[in-house]
């Protein structure tokens, strides 16, 4: 925790704590702009020392974080008062991230509109008692069981299918923390920079998850990764990246080439990255990124109730996506946190980054249960073993990941859930045959 008195090092932006950055600054002016002796102002002394008592107080209360908190945030006081206003709109999707707070002695039980949907982590209610939590919400629970996509992944799982002796490459921002160090539950084959990455902007949580997740799925397969920064200019390190790859592939023997490249972002690299692309595919590479091909035929869930059975294709509903369209569980995910080797953060939103490296761990499984699967046939598939369930439609403001979810229809309509265990189920079928 940050000492209450040692402020000059925090990044003050303009919140309700600058005064206390402006009021440190200002006795630091006195003490070095003149060699003479200044005789303390009582009133000032007392007021720095009260505002200092404020901090620490507010440190106590929600954490070292808070400043960040405030900083995104510039128009709220307070967490609680950013609940209330949730707590009063109609929005299902609050887009508030608590996971860098650590609430303390703080009564939240009152605000269980805003628990709906929220961002936290294994730290951000672990010293809050379970009366002071909105009735229903249970963090570890949800933080547990986001741990896995269920949807039968078990059961497949259990059927010998953990993507082993199958190869599979991701391109994503760096995965190892700022100590230089990897998650405890994430491994690859090989782990490489691109040469034109920013250094500065390697280690961001956005790898870390993705891995997570195909890992999650495809325990046992071989996870070739690509890191690049997160931020701008990624046409040079992506590009390098799908080159690497390229290369990589080359050198590989038959049975051990990569089936599918997993980008949770745009094809950056312009022309020549499509080019890249085009060589991979005729090596019989998927290449899966925002705006593929086959990215308008894919749709992402979210949980109805997120402590609810996650193999239960009912707790599902449509997040974002539309009719005729196969989808894949992506919200209510607990993935691998960049802070420490051990840190999980949950994500209430579904998304597109998230879905893309669950269509790279399914897939994996299809290929370890038929060599010669490639992606026509893999839709083809799960097309015909998917689940068919009624779903309401999310009423959303604004355009793709970056809209909001403020309600939903009454009227449902027919989405398709891929289901792995039947799918994979096929396969043995068809060999059979």
């Amino acid at each position: 925790m940050q000492n209450a008195n040692d402020i000059s090092r925090i990044s003050f932006k303009w919140n309700y704590l600058t005064p206390y950055k402006k009021a440190h600054e200002a006795s630091m002016d006195v003490e070095t702009s003149s060699e003479i002796p200044q005789t303390p102002n009582e009133t000032s002394t007392n007021s720095d020392d009260k505002r200092n008592k404020e901090y620490q107080a507010i440190i106590s209360k929600y954490g070292s974080n808070i400043q960040k908190f405030i900083g995104q945030n510039p128009s709220v006081q307070t967490p609680e008062q950013k609940m209330a206003e949730l707590n009063t709109a109609k929005i299902e999707y609050v887009g508030v991230d608590f996971q860098d707070l650590e609430f303390n002695n703080v009564d939240l039980s009152q605000y269980t509109e805003a628990f709906k949907r929220i961002k936290f982590n294994e730290k951000t209610f672990a010293k809050v008692s379970p009366e002071h939590l909105p009735d229903g919400f249970n963090p570890l629970e949800i933080l547990e069981k986001g741990k896995t996509i269920g949807l039968g992944i078990d059961e497949a799982h259990n059927m010998g299918y953990t993507g082993k002796g199958v190869s599979y490459a991701i391109i994503d921002s760096g995965t190892l923390d700022s100590n230089g160090k990897q998650h405890n539950d994430i491994h690859f084959k090989e782990y490489n920079i691109s040469k034109s990455a920013d250094k500065s902007g390697l280690d961001h949580f956005h790898g870390r998850a993705v891995s997570y997740i195909a890992q999650e799925i495809a325990p046992n397969a071989d996870c070739y990764y690509y890191a690049t920064h997160n931020g701008e200019n990624m046409n040079e390190p992506v590009l390098d990246n799908l080159k690497a790859i390229l290369e990589k592939n080359k050198s590989l023997p038959d049975n051990e080439k990569i089936r599918f490249v997993s980008m949770s972002m745009p094809l950056y690299g312009g022309e020549e990255a499509k080019e890249v692309v085009k060589e991979l595919e005729k090596q019989g590479v998927w290449v899966y990124y925002s705006g593929c091909p086959e990215d308008n035929q894919f749709g992402y869930l979210e949980k109805i109730n997120p402590n609810g059975n996650i193999n239960d294709f009912d707790n599902f509903q449509i997040h974002i996506g539309g009719e005729n369209m196969l989808y894949v569980n992506s919200g209510d995910r607990t993935v691998a946190d960049w802070s420490s080797p051990t840190a999980y953060r949950h994500d209430c939103m579904a998304s597109k980054s998230w879905s893309v490296p669950v269509i790279a761990g399914y897939y994996t499984l299809a290929c370890q249960a038929d060599s010669s699967m490639t992606k026509e046939k893999f839709l083809e598939l799960a097309n015909k073993t998917a689940q068919v369930k009624e779903s309401t439609k999310p009423i959303r403001v604004g355009e793709g990941d970056n809209s909001v979810q403020i309600s939903r229809t009454t009227e449902t309509v027919p989405i398709k859930i891929i289901d792995i265990k039947a799918l994979l189920q096929a396969i043995e079928k068809e060999k059979k045959a």
